[in-house]
């Protein structure tokens, strides 16, 4: 019962649709599905607006990597 209501007051029509989809959803597979949507869509405006590591720190890293496997 408390799952249905959760099915049904998802606005997220991607989420909304994976739920109804999932045959042994249960109240707990529900409940982290939907949390983890939340945090990949927090994560993902962090990281639009800036307040991530800066492109630069990123780039860094990643040629720093490559260089120490190439030799």
């Amino acid at each position: 019962m408390i799952r249905d209501r959760i099915v049904v007051g998802i606005r997220d029509e991607a989420m909304f649709q994976k739920l109804q989809l999932d045959a042994d959803l249960t109240l707990e597979s529900a409940k982290k599905m939907v949390r983890q949507r939340e945090a990949v869509r927090d994560h993902q405006v962090q990281l639009s607006s800036g307040s991530g590591l800066p492109v630069a720190a990123i780039g860094n890293t990643g040629a720093s990597v490559r260089s120490k496997k190439i030799q």
